[in-house]
């Protein structure tokens, strides 16, 4: 799939999102591009996964970077913390486009402007030390290719574009891939609470927990690899 043009849009929570044209898929919730990255990404997820493991070294993997938003909430919310953090994402978005969704201001976090550049213009597949507590590591590749060292991550941000748009993406090989990169107790979190993306996730071996979604959206999904 090449990529199409993007626009901006302004979401009900009055943050700002993309809309892939190609798609007709925005690359948040058309509810609140903010409000569902706060609760499912951030507070489901990186909030939940610091107050269960015992150190404060934390290895994040995302599939789906896109605007960076969720990498930036994590940055801003890891003081004290050591964050290894790898981004899967096959089409970057550009820079310019990026600038315009004034994030910074968003999630009031505009001493990491400067941060949330470099985050989009390092380089790719080379790990980056953005700050002295967060490595970035940008991987230019498909999920379907994406090889990971086992059980080395703690947490997942599977934030791909909706199953209805690239059910691919949220198939049983690609959850396998994900489930063998989580240490025992790892966590994956997605907005998407479908049947079958559950089914999938299960068959994989993961255990799922159902959690009340963000506005326009009734449940969410945190799954656990056992211990």
């Amino acid at each position: 799939m090449r990529m199409s043009p993007v626009s901006i849009i302004t979401t009900s929570d009055a943050s700002k999102s993309l809309l892939h044209t190609g798609l007709n898929e925005s690359y948040h919730s058309y509810y609140g591009a903010l409000s569902e990255s706060q609760l499912v990404f951030l507070s489901y997820g990186f909030h939940y996964q610091a107050s269960q493991l015992q150190t404060k070294t934390i290895r994040i993997l995302e599939y789906g970077f896109g605007t960076g938003l969720n990498a930036l909430l994590v940055l801003k919310h890891s003081i004290g913390m050591q964050i290894y953090y790898t981004a899967l994402e096959l089409y970057p978005v550009n820079w310019e486009l990026i600038r315009q969704l004034h994030y910074t201001t968003a999630v009031e976090a505009e001493e990491f402007d400067a941060v949330f550049r470099e985050m989009h213009l390092s380089e790719w597949d080379q790990p980056v030390q953005l700050t002295p507590n967060f490595c970035l590591l940008k991987r230019k590749m498909d999920f379907k290719a994406f090889q990971a060292e086992p059980s080395h991550i703690d947490l997942i941000f599977f934030d791909a574009f909706s199953p209805d748009k690239q059910p691919e993406l949220w198939s049983e090989e690609v959850f396998g891939q994900a489930c063998q990169a989580l240490r025992k107790g790892g966590v994956l979190v997605t907005y998407s609470s479908k049947g079958w993306v559950k089914q999938n996730l299960r068959k994989c071996g993961f255990k799922i927990e159902r959690l009340p979604g963000p506005k326009g959206k009734r449940h969410v999904l945190r799954a656990v690899k056992p211990v």
